[in-house]
């Protein structure tokens, strides 16, 4: 996970905690109609949010997408409605089922090169909803006053929001390559217990690549491309103790090992790489690896 992703949901419980407190502060001025307002759109909007990220980081794991962000929305929904009352409480599970199954199903099926995009839109949208939800709970429902409530400092505030976004590093792990030379690049695929990073590879066909499996888990871990057309294929002291066939993209590492291939891919399209270990790839050690067609 990227520490933009980190930071953002940091940013979430920060904003999402301050309206519910505000929420449980001001409980006697704010009627139930309001509550049900507040509960509903702070459920929606953090399930949306949550499922967005998590539909995208997991798109091979739609169904734990979908319950984790579904999760987070129905809490939300029912911790901000609990001091309103059950309706407030009804509305807010609702919303949030609702919100965190739309996003995460938005997310899982959104294509690779919009995915940066829809998540920075979605942040944005959630942190102008929350600035706006904010402004309205203090000069509507409990009647303050605070420099927040000024609209010129929420324009202000959501423009540096817009800046901040675009201006950060990348949510969804990208490969990573070296330049070795004029037509060689380096990778290095780091293979912790259950997982691949990244888990997404972009290589140009012809172009030669020289894949690294660096090993930091405490089990062993290899590394293959399934049907995967390849020339120039050299394993650069790979201690190997599976069976194999010729021309196999496929490199094995032991705890704390680095092992190493190179090869030149030759046709474009997509391939699913995994670890080949009983039971790896079903626990989450999968990942993609794109041809494109080096025009």
């Amino acid at each position: 996970m990227t520490f933009s992703v980190i930071f953002t949901f940091f940013i979430i419980f920060i904003f999402t905690s301050r309206l519910i407190i505000d929420t449980i502060h001001y409980r006697k001025k704010i009627t139930i109609m309001a509550g049900m307002m507040i509960s509903m759109v702070l459920g929606m909007m953090v399930g949306f949010t949550t499922g967005i990220i998590t539909g995208i980081l997991l798109t091979d794991y739609f169904f734990y997408s979908t319950i984790i962000s579904a999760a987070v929305g129905i809490a939300t929904g029912f911790i901000v409605g609990v001091p309103i009352g059950w309706l407030a409480i009804f509305d807010g599970i609702l919303a949030g089922l609702m919100g965190g199954t739309m996003g995460a199903m938005i997310g899982a099926m959104m294509d690779s090169e919009y995915q940066e995009p829809l998540i920075k839109l979605t942040i944005i949208l959630y942190i102008g909803t929350m600035m706006l939800l904010h402004n309205i709970i203090q000069r509507q429902i409990i009647k303050i006053q605070t420099v927040f409530s000024n609209p010129i400092v929420l324009t202000l505030l959501f423009l540096i929001t817009i800046f901040t976004c675009n201006q950060a590093g990348p949510f969804v792990p990208n490969s990573e390559f070296t330049k070795v030379d004029g037509s060689e690049k380096n990778l290095v695929v780091t293979a912790n217990d259950n997982i691949f990073l990244p888990d997404k590879i972009k290589v140009k066909a012809g172009e030669k690549l020289t894949i690294t499996l660096d090993n930091i888990g405490k089990n062993e871990h290899d590394f293959e491309i399934i049907n995967f057309e390849a020339s120039n294929i050299e394993t650069k002291s790979s201690q190997h103790h599976h069976k194999k066939e010729n021309n196999q993209i496929h490199i094995h590492s032991l705890p704390g090992e680095k092992q190493a291939i190179s090869f030149i891919p030759l046709t474009p399209g997509e391939y699913k790489y995994v670890c080949t270990i009983p039971g790896h790839a079903e626990s989450g050690m999968i990942g993609s690896i794109e041809v494109t067609s080096g025009i």
